[in-house]
């Protein structure tokens, strides 16, 4: 929060998942916090499921499936949330602090749950040097308002940002 008034611009995400009257309140607060910087919403979409190996798989093969979680993540339970509501059945969930580096001990203790393994697209890059076997959920950050401003923002900066670093969340946000 101390950082806010240094952002050229807010977004608060996972806007599907508190109620209307408790965004609302957080959103005046950031508003406080930083004037006149424009506060985004946005929510976290699944898009696919990859295998270790790199092969996709639907999103529907999760359903009333049983697996197991591992996440290195600042909110497992958002996670969690995102597995169940594709119908999946948590059987077993490992929950790692934010930022968590994998070794070779905690892979020995993931291939023991039941199940597929599913992990985040964050902990995927940790955990494939560990030759384990899972299912990592993508999932993509997905503007419910302030498209336009998000986008005013990005044409806005200079040339030395970087073009293909501009043209890529421009794809983003327009793809």
């Amino acid at each position: 929060p101390a950082a806010a008034r240094r952002a050229d611009a807010l977004v608060v995400t996972r806007c599907d998942q508190v109620a209307a009257a408790v965004l609302e309140a957080l959103v005046r607060e950031l508003q406080e916090r930083a004037p006149g910087r424009p506060v985004l919403r946005a929510v976290h979409r699944p898009m696919r499921l990859i295998e270790w190996r790199g092969a996709r798989r639907p999103l529907s093969s999760l359903e009333g499936k049983p697996v197991s979680l591992a996440s290195g993540i600042a909110n497992p339970a958002a996670f969690r949330r995102q597995v169940e509501d594709l119908g999946a059945v948590v059987r077993e969930e490992r929950r790692y602090p934010d930022h968590h580096a994998y070794t070779p001990a905690d892979a020995a203790e993931l291939r023991e749950l039941p199940g597929p393994l599913v992990c985040t697209a964050k902990d995927a890059v940790k955990l494939r040097p560990l030759g384990l076997a899972f299912l990592s959920l993508e999932v993509e950050l997905a503007l419910t308002s302030g498209g336009p401003v998000l986008a005013a923002l990005l044409d806005a900066l200079p040339p030395s940002r970087g073009e293909r670093e501009r043209a890529a969340l421009h794809e983003g946000l327009h793809g």
